[in-house]
């Protein structure tokens, strides 16, 4: 009970330092709109991004950081602070994980796809995506 209490004790003082705490933070600030814009900045990044440079990983680039960005711009209250502990931790595990095995290079574009996009790609997953037209699409949403 005492170590439950000192935790939590620990992590409302984080709170009430980065400027969140429960009564009045949805008031002041709607993370939802600004995580939702982020969102699509990070979309049309990679969507453009794979379309220049014809390679289709510049997604899984991101699939680590991105939600730790999510996560932190969420934090409205003491469980969405605790949240994005998590998502930090399970983030930095995952990126440090893709940088060691080769999977961040600079330039961001460069580097090598990862295999499996060309079988998604020549429809291997699902014949419609050999359509320029619908893997376009599904580059975008994915």
């Amino acid at each position: 009970d005492s170590e439950c209490y000192l935790y939590t004790h620990i992590i409302t003082g984080i709170a009430s330092i980065v400027g969140h705490n429960d009564s009045n933070a949805e008031k002041e600030y709607d993370p939802y709109s600004s995580t939702m814009v982020a969102c699509l900045f990070f979309i049309m990044l990679t969507f453009i991004v794979s379309t220049l440079s014809k390679n289709y990983s510049q997604v899984d680039k991101l699939w680590s950081i991105t939600p730790v960005i999510y996560s932190w711009m969420c934090i409205t209250d003491t469980r969405t602070l605790i949240m994005a502990i998590l998502a930090t931790i399970w983030g930095g595990r995952l990126t440090y994980n893709f940088y060691r095995r080769g999977g961040y290079e600079w330039p961001p574009w460069s580097g090598d796809e990862d295999y499996r996009w060309a079988y998604v790609q020549k429809g291997e997953f699902m014949m419609i995506l050999t359509n320029p037209i619908v893997w376009n699409i599904f580059n975008f949403v994915f």
